[in-house]
């Protein structure tokens, strides 16, 4: 399984999310085992939050 994708923008509304990093920059080449920002549900609250995961599958 390549795996492999860009993320190089985001909507306003995403980048408006807290937590979205002033300094973002476009990542071209993601492959897995890299850091990533994703968007999820909030853990202790309603409504989402933006942390770094692992992308991929660990067997």
């Amino acid at each position: 399984m390549c795996g492999r994708y860009a993320l190089f923008r985001w909507t306003p509304a995403f980048a408006a999310l807290p937590g979205f990093p002033a300094d973002q920059q476009a990542q071209w080449n993601i492959s897995p085992a890299d850091w990533v920002l994703i968007m999820r549900a909030a853990e202790n609250a309603d409504g989402i939050e933006l942390v770094r995961a692992r992308w991929g599958l660990t067997p």
